[in-house]
């Protein structure tokens, strides 16, 4: 099958699939992410960039998923957008080494470039299992992340005058 020749049932299912495999174990993406390190600061902006890659992922989904509700655009010119940020937001996680996630979003891609949802129904689930999908990731990466340790030594600095 070609990579644009998903259909809204294949999509449907690998979104679902991949929500299930990531639910109550640590995916491999999240290993894999452990280890991503980059000078000069190690994995710590990694964790970060990647949590709030996933975030904005999550955002412009919701911005698309309420446009395709309020029929303010039309679906196919929602499904371009979501082409072009998908596309973006799976070439920022690349560098995370989060390889699972970015397949699953490249394949939205070629779906939303390819035949896409027929539907305003149909574009609305898809989104909103992918922003289960995507949320569920973005919150193995929140968890790692010690939160309250780095607030408790936070000291921000003054502004450069």
């Amino acid at each position: 099958m070609s990579e644009t020749n998903y259909t809204t049932g294949q999509v449907l299912a690998a979104l679902q699939a991949f929500t299930g495999s990531c639910w109550s174990h640590e995916p491999a993406d999240i290993e894999r992410l452990r280890a991503v390190s980059r000078p000069p600061m190690g994995n710590l902006p990694c964790c970060f960039y990647a949590n709030f890659n996933l975030f904005w992922a999550g955002e412009h989904l919701q911005v698309c998923r309420q446009m395709v509700k309020e029929g303010a655009v039309p679906v196919p010119m929602v499904c371009q957008m979501l082409a072009g940020l998908l596309e973006r937001h799976a070439a920022r996680l690349e560098k995370w080494a989060m390889t699972d996630t970015v397949a699953l979003e490249r394949m939205l891609v070629h779906y939303f470039k390819g035949s896409g949802p027929a539907t305003a129904e149909e574009c609305t689930a898809i989104i909103e299992l992918a922003l289960v999908a995507l949320d569920r990731m973005q919150s193995w990466i929140d968890g790692i992340l010690p939160w309250n340790v780095l607030d408790a030594k936070l000291t921000l600095h003054r502004p450069i005058m």
